[in-house]
């Protein structure tokens, strides 16, 4: 598992940080936080992004760390990130053009990596990643849309790429397939 680190100025919105408190494992996860100093989150607020990076470093030594981190990343992608013309109507392929302008609205300061996203075909969209979050957590954000944007009926498939290594893995960035329909 790589080391999270980033740029000393780089800041988080705490709108992106409600995931950590707000998730299916938060009780799990909470024991963490508060060794790190973190309670409340004020959404509003920019916070030092190695502080949360110090978090997810933790979580990482978790034998449940790849759950936390999924669960975390479900979580965000519940959480209003999206601007006002992307709200629960918005169709899948349209939240994940738009992921990158999201991500980078959460941070400032500094370069903190960035997603981008490749239209395949109509119900295939591979994501490419170079942001500060661990693997598990992009693949839960990314899972989390297609379970918030897609009708229910809808199946679908999220999976990291084999062709590529993972950052976690040491590769230069991390690829997801999101596909539907299929």
């Amino acid at each position: 598992m790589r080391i999270l680190t980033c740029d000393p100025h780089a800041e988080v919105r705490g709108l992106a940080l409600l995931a950590f408190v707000n998730n299916l494992n938060a009780d799990e996860i909470r024991p963490t936080l508060e060794r790190h100093g973190i309670g409340e989150v004020d959404p509003d607020r920019w916070y030092p992004m190695q502080n949360w990076l110090n978090v997810l470093n933790d979580l990482s030594h978790q034998d449940n760390h790849s759950s936390n981190l999924v669960a975390v990343g479900l979580a965000v992608a519940n959480q209003p990130i999206l601007p006002p013309e992307l709200d629960a109507s918005a169709a899948l392929h349209q939240v994940l053009l738009n992921w990158n302008n999201s991500y980078q609205s959460l941070h400032r300061g500094a370069d903190v990596g960035y997603h981008h996203i490749e239209k395949v075909s109509e119900t295939h969209y591979r994501a490419t990643s170079t942001a500060l979050y661990p693997d598990d957590f992009f693949y839960g954000v990314a899972y989390g849309f297609a379970r918030r944007f897609l009708p229910p009926d809808v199946d679908f498939s999220v999976a990291f790429d084999d062709d590529t290594p993972n950052l976690d893995d040491g590769g230069e960035n991390t690829v997801i397939n999101i596909k539907w329909g299929t």
